[in-house]
């Protein structure tokens, strides 16, 4: 079970403050109409969680974080969901889920990364608890409260280890 934020350096921090400008460069190749914002940018606090789980996994940010594809999950098969919120929920808005998802809480200062918890594609879309709705003018998404996540860090990495790379822990 991890809890515990983890001090994001190296080439992770490196990987997390060069994301942002790369996704938008990518959006204006693809000629993308997001309007992308400077400030609290959804992708550049994503970047921060991307690149907590990479170091935690010990893979490498430049592989995992800048794929060429956007539908590909973000870290070796799981998206991760990042917030500034510290009771956050994890905001799917797929409305079927294929890979795991982790939710991430970003401190301010972008320096430490609390790895919430996980949950399985199976559970996110057989759940009854987490419909698949709009809510208070939101787009539809499923919300799930971080309290009711898999707070067994180390078994998601036990998931991907095995998923991705074939080693059986």
């Amino acid at each position: 079970m991890m809890r515990e934020p983890i001090e994001i350096v190296g080439k992770w921090r490196d990987a997390a403050m060069q994301k942002p400008a790369w996704q938008r460069a990518r959006a204006i190749e693809r000629k993308e109409r997001r309007a992308w914002k400077v400030v609290d940018d959804p992708d550049e606090i994503g970047a921060w969680g991307e690149a907590a789980l990479c170091q935690l996994l010990g893979v490498d940010p430049m592989v995992e974080m800048f794929k060429d594809d956007p539908t590909e999950p973000d870290v070796c098969g799981v998206e991760v969901r990042t917030t500034t919120h510290a009771n956050g929920h994890l905001i799917i808005r797929q409305p079927q889920a294929t890979a795991d998802h982790v939710l991430a809480v970003v401190s301010p200062e972008r320096r430490f990364v609390r790895l919430v918890g996980w949950i399985t594609p199976e559970e996110i879309n057989n759940d009854d608890r987490f419909p698949f709705r709009t809510d208070r003018g939101h787009p539809p998404a499923r919300w799930i409260p971080g309290a009711v996540l898999d707070q067994d860090i180390g078994a998601l990495c036990v998931r991907v280890y095995q998923r991705q790379f074939g080693i059986s822990i």
